[in-house]
């Protein structure tokens, strides 16, 4: 079976997928991607946004990129798409048990594709369908009101490879994976009672720190003193501290200070600077709304704190607003409440970060931790800019 992912929606998860294909955004300690090949098996191909191809075509040499090499039948899945059985043979559609609908099998002439045309494909053919259980998630929210049962579900194997020095305490062992290489120092408690934990390999534990089940913890990043709550996914080579709470970290992202961030979304490469603090609860406990791009959506959930995009940065003190959406390469400074929507590329709230400046600041900040920008992914940033700075 050839399986084609196709990114359709992934507008839906501004400003996340701004500089990476909605496949690779993390719903536990897996991505779509890595969930879907692991339950069908090697992906053919994917069908994404026109600007992002090269820099995909770079990232995957291995699978096609808006592009069929066959006549035969193909599978069309949607990126987002969760599955928990493997998609079987149809003549039609697959959808999921609310009748939702996840793949549509197809032939389409050999050559060039888009998302314009699998869309259309998805809206005008209904028959035959067969079932299958499987989740579609929409927004980066849903990924959070669901993070504990999709990190549990990502978790298989337990067992304690790493060092555990004295002073420190382990409740729940047999939910617990301890990675070689790591380390949890004296005054480090992990507490897998309340769900599976995840420690990756060369993860370094500072005491006091106090991690809670259901966790994913990536390979390189040092935990230092900080309070981890249940539904904590954190990529590889981050730096933690202070309180986080039902959130997902991309890697290389820095929150190694005092400060609250919860129920959110955070991508790659991003800064919070001391005392960042973020509302993940209206005063009034109604259903928090954000806004995308002017548009303003209910999320439909009494909990929900951000969403902030790669590379942004804010300044000590920062405060963030109960369901705000903060755009890449964003610098939030000054102090005050955040207002509820930041653009990417924002320098404070008024002016626009300069290309050379923030592709400068790019390159230090990523050397620090031994990585150069591709060419490649140097050119998305500067497609990416001019794209979303002509909008203004």
């Amino acid at each position: 079976m050839k399986i084609y992912l196709v990114e359709d929606e992934a507008d839906n998860f501004y400003p996340l997928t701004l500089l990476r294909p909605l496949f690779e955004i993390k719903c536990g300690r897996f991505n779509f991607f890595e969930k879907i090949n692991k339950k069908m098996g090697k992906i053919t191909g994917v069908v994404v946004r026109d600007y992002i191809e090269k820099y995909i075509e770079k990232r995957y040499p291995n699978i096609l990129v808006n592009w069929i090499d066959t006549r035969d039948e193909v599978c069309f899945l949607k990126a987002n798409t969760i599955l928990y059985e493997k998609i079987p043979h149809t003549e039609g559609v697959v959808v999921t048990q609310t009748q939702e609908k996840v793949a549509v099998f197809e032939k389409v002439k050999r050559g060039k594709i888009n998302i314009k045309e699998v869309k259309k494909i998805f809206e005008e053919k209904d028959t035959p369908k067969e079932i299958i259980k499987a989740s579609v998630y929409h927004y980066p929210w849903e990924i959070i009101k669901d993070i504990e049962k999709l990190i549990e579900e990502d978790i298989e194997n337990h067992g304690i490879k790493g060092e555990i020095l004295k002073g420190a305490v382990i409740y729940g062992e047999s939910n617990l994976y301890f990675g070689k290489n790591s380390a949890i120092e004296a005054g480090g408690l992990i507490d897998a009672r309340t769900g599976k934990i995840y420690i990756d390999e060369e993860v370094r534990i500072k005491g006091p720190t106090v991690i809670e089940g259901p966790c994913f913890i990536g390979r390189g990043t040092i935990v230092d003193g900080a309070k981890i709550r249940p539904g904590c996914a954190i990529g590889e080579v981050c730096r933690i501290g202070g309180e986080i709470e039902a959130t997902i970290i991309h890697g290389y992202s820095n929150k190694h200070h005092e400060g609250f961030i919860g129920h959110s979304y955070i991508g790659e490469w991003v800064n919070l600077g001391a005392l960042t603090t973020n509302s993940d609860l209206k005063n009034n406990y109604s259903n928090v709304r954000v806004q995308i791009k002017g548009k303003t959506i209910d999320t439909g959930l009494l909990k929900f704190g951000c969403v902030i995009g790669d590379h942004a940065k804010t300044g000590i003190g920062s405060l963030i607003n109960t369901g705000s959406i903060i755009g890449i390469f964003a610098n939030i400074f000054g102090g005050g409440v955040t207002p509820k929507e930041v653009p990417s590329f924002s320098w404070g709230y008024e002016d626009v970060y300069r290309l050379d400046k923030l592709l400068e600041v790019m390159k230090k900040v990523m050397k620090r931790r031994d990585k150069t920008p591709s060419p490649e992914y140097e050119e998305l940033v500067k497609a990416v800019y001019k794209m979303e700075i002509s909008k203004e």
